[in-house]
């Protein structure tokens, strides 16, 4: 009995926990200082948890860096559909400065042309055109008539009419002719009809 005291027994016992153990068990036993057993198994499984977040090695060429630019918008254009509309109406078209206007030359048609060519509508008076009309506008839309003579072809009664005044035939009562007389535009009032024509005879 002597044999199984103090240490010995001690190793005894370790033989017959390691014998208390099955073949091909991983678990291993250890004996620690004071003489009890300890239980070392291995996990039968793996942890399987995601590894720890590992920042990108920066040397590696074939690491790719996020893309972290801003969208510059500096270059954004506004395609919004332009919605307003332009008036064309006649009062409100301006015009340049020195520009001759219907307004300039309307008193001498109506001085000149008269009562020939002064009927109610711009198609009424002699000869098919009332430029001399009392209403104005009546007067102004006679001025832009396509004028039906063959030496005034492709111009406007306005242009005609100053080359009529010119030559001589008009005022046909032959106030033009010398000597002038006073119901002929002079060479002032001529220049400035011709004005207005190069002006493209505005109203």
């Amino acid at each position: 009995m002597e044999r199984w005291g103090g240490s010995s027994w001690v190793r005894g016992m370790a033989v017959m926990a390691l014998l208390s153990v099955g073949c091909g068990d991983d678990n291993e036993v250890e004996t620690t200082a004071d003489g009890t057993l300890e239980d070392t198994m291995q996990p039968d499984t793996l942890d399987t948890s995601a590894p720890p977040d590992v920042a990108p090695d920066t040397n590696d060429p074939n690491t790719t860096a996020p893309d972290t630019a801003e969208l510059d918008t500096s270059v954004l254009v506004d395609t919004a559909p332009d919605t307003s509309v332009a008036d064309t109406t006649a009062s409100e078209v301006e015009v340049a400065p020195g520009v001759v206007t219907w307004d300039a030359v309307y008193p001498i048609f109506a001085t000149s042309c008269a009562p020939c060519h002064a009927g109610n509508s711009a198609t009424s008076g002699s000869s098919g055109h009332s430029i001399a009309a009392a209403n104005k506008a009546v007067a102004y839309d006679a001025s832009q008539l396509d004028a039906d003579l063959f030496s005034c072809e492709g111009k406007k009664i306005g242009e005609c009419a100053l080359l009529r005044i010119q030559d001589g035939s008009m005022p046909a009562s032959g106030e033009c002719q010398d000597p002038i007389k006073p119901k002929c535009p002079d060479a002032d009032q001529q220049v400035l009809i011709q004005k207005w024509i190069s002006d493209g005879m505005l109203e």
